[in-house]
C-alpha cells in the first residue's frame, strides 16, 4: 500500500485471509504517530503481525526493493494541498510499479470523480502507456477505481461471495452497500481502450503536466453543467455503452451473456445514466436511495427490472 494515512484502508486489506503479508510505505513521520489514534478504525494495524510499516519515499523503496508484489495500492491525490503528488500519477511511477509486480499482479488506483476531466484523460491515458489493461470501476458518490494489469483480468463473483462470507470482511464493506460479488461486478464500466497516438498527453517525471493544469483546471468547475461530477460521469457512462459485451463477460467466470445483458449490464448502465443527469442536479439523497436500490436488485437467477 502506498501511504498510511489514518491506516483504515491498509487495515481493511489485512483483514482478508488470502492476504498473508502486507507492506505499507510512509514517507511522513507524523503520520505513523497520527495513525495511532485511530486504532479503532484501522484495526490496529500497528500490532498486526502480516503488516510490515516502512518510512521511505515510495519511489526510492521501489527502486531498490527486489520485493514482488501481487498487488499494488496507490493513491494520488491531486490538489493544492498534495504539490508534488503528480509524480504517483506519472508514467514513470506506473513502469516501476509493473516491474514490481508478480506475473500476474493487480495495479491499483484510486481517482476522485471531481477530478478535472482533462486530468482524468491524461492519467487514464498514461496508466494505458503502461499496461495492457486498463478496468475501471465506480461506487456512488466519489470514487473511481482504476485496475490495470499485463495479464487479463477476471472478476469471479463466486470467490468474491466466498470472501465476503468472512464476517469480518463483510462487516468492514457493507456500509458501503457491497453485499456480494455482483455488488463489485455491477461497477465495472468496462475498460479503458481508447488508442494511444503521438499525440496522445502522458504525465511523466520530465513533463509533470498535472501539476501545472490541475488547479487551472480546476478552477473551470463551475462554468461546466453538474461540475467533473457529471463530466466524469457521462464519460464513464459513454465508455460502458460503447464495450462490446462478449468483452466484459469474458472476464467474468460463470456468468452467461445473456444473463449478464439483462440482470447486471442494462440496470448498471440505467443507473449510471441516471446519476449523469442526477448531478446536475447535486441531489444526494436521490442519488443514494437509486444507488441502493440498483446494488440490491442484482441477481443471476431472476429477471432483474429497471431501477
Amino acid at each position: 500500500s502506498v501511504w498510511l494515512a489514518k491506516g483504515i484502508s491498509f487495515g481493511s486489506m489485512s483483514l482478508h485471509p488470502s492476504v498473508k503479508k502486507s507492506d505499507c510505505v510512509e514517507l511522513i513521520d507524523p503520520v505513523f504517530t497520527a495513525a495511532r489514534s485511530f486504532r479503532q478504525y484501522n484495526y490496529d494495524i500497528f500490532s498486526n503481525p502480516k503488516i510490515n510499516l516502512i518510512k521511505n519515499d515510495i519511489y526510492a523503496y521501489l527502486k531498490y526493493t527486489d520485493q514482488k508484489y501481487d498487488l499494488i495500492s496507490s493513491d494520488g491525490k491531486l490538489g493544492s494541498l498534495y504539490s508534488g503528488n503528480t509524480i504517483m500519477l506519472a508514467q514513470d511511477y506506473f513502469e516501476l510499479c509493473k516491474e514490481k509486480l508478480t506475473d500476474d499482479g493487480l495495479f491499483i488506483h484510486w481517482i476522485p470523480i471531481i477530478t478535472p476531466s482533462r486530468a482524468l484523460k491524461v492519467i487514464t491515458d498514461t496508466l494505458k502507456k503502461s499496461f495492457k489493461y486498463v478496468a475501471m470501476f465506480y461506487f456512488y458518490s466519489s470514487d473511481i477505481f482504476m485496475i490495470s494489469s499485463n495479464s487479463p483480468i477476471k472478476f469471479d463473483h463466486a470467490y468474491m461471495d466466498q470472501v465476503l462470507r468472512n464476517e469480518t470482511v463483510n462487516k468492514d464493506i457493507r456500509p458501503f452497500y457491497i453485499k456480494n460479488g455482483l455488488s463489485i461486478i455491477s461497477a465495472f464500466t468496462g475498460f479503458y481502450e481508447e488508442p494511444l497516438t503521438g499525440n496522445t498527453r502522458l504525465n511523466t517525471f520530465n513533463k509533470p503536466i498535472l501539476e501545472f493544469e490541475y488547479l487551472r483546471d480546476w478552477k473551470k468547475s463551475k462554468q461546466i453543467p453538474g461540475g467533473y461530477r457529471a463530466k466524469n460521469m457521462d464519460f464513464l457512462t459513454k465508455n460502458f455503452e460503447k464495450a462490446d459485451i462478449n468483452r466484459l463477460v469474458s472476464t467474468m467466470p460463470g456468468i452467461a451473456k445473456d444473463v449478464y445483458g439483462k440482470n447486471i449490464y442494462s440496470p448498471s448502465l440505467n443507473f449510471f445514466r441516471f446519476n449523469t443527469r442526477n448531478f446536475h442536479s447535486g441531489n444526494f439523497q436521490a442519488g443514494l436511495k437509486a444507488y441502493v436500490q440498483w446494488k440490491n436488485m442484482l441477481q443471476l437467477n431472476e429477471t432483474a427490472s429497471s431501477p
